[in-house]
């Protein structure tokens, strides 16, 4: 069990709850070993619906742990760190605070106290149409010694637009390098190695 007692926190962004790989990635860190704690970025009134109980139900069958819903304001309210923190996907509002942290002497933000603690975290970034805002951070973001990426590369749109797909199904795998302090590598995948 490569991962036994390893705590790992596990945040999943609203509107990302139904991504099956997202479930198997986090079923594959508990099979070996992680400790999982389930995070679900929320907005007002999410707690209400159909999909947000359902993920919370399904999360705890995953991980045998309450997931805690909190919003971006309160993402860090709380001081506590796990051994890594993964991020998946990682969306656009999160990657703006990584990259700006540097210029954050101090913060409450959950995501920001393991940057400044060098305690891994691991992104799934999407692109959301916008991969030229994407490529413009991923090079900021690497400078950060803490920092790992799940491999990514480009696809075409029916419109011939190239936008970038994240490999969610290497969240595991990236989450075991990066205890090694190691970036996943290859980090960019060519097209034809992207799953179909």
């Amino acid at each position: 069990m490569r991962l036994k007692n390893i705590q790992v926190g596990f945040a999943l962004p609203v509107k990302h709850f139904n991504l099956e790989t997202i479930y198997g990635q986090i079923a594959k860190l508990v099979k070996n070993g992680a400790l999982v704690y389930p995070l679900l970025f929320t907005e007002e009134g999410d707690e209400f619906t159909a999909e947000f109980r359902n993920a919370v139900q399904r999360l705890k069958e995953l991980t045998g742990q309450e997931p805690t819903a909190i919003s971006d304001e309160e993402a860090g309210e709380s001081d506590t760190t796990f051994d890594q923190l993964a991020i998946a996907p990682c969306p656009k509002n999160i990657i703006t605070r990584l990259v700006e942290a540097r210029a954050t002497p101090k913060t409450k933000n959950k995501t920001l106290l393991h940057l400044q603690s060098e305690r891994p975290i691991i992104l799934a970034l999407v692109a959301n149409g916008d991969s030229e805002y994407l490529l413009a951070n991923i090079s900021q973001l690497m400078r950060a010694k803490s920092i790992f990426l799940v491999p990514l590369g480009p696809v075409h749109t029916d419109q011939n637009k190239q936008v970038l797909v994240t490999r969610m199904d290497l969240i595991f795998e990236t989450c075991l390098k990066a205890l090694e302090g190691q970036q996943l590598q290859p980090f960019f995948w060519e097209q034809h190695w992207l799953p179909q």
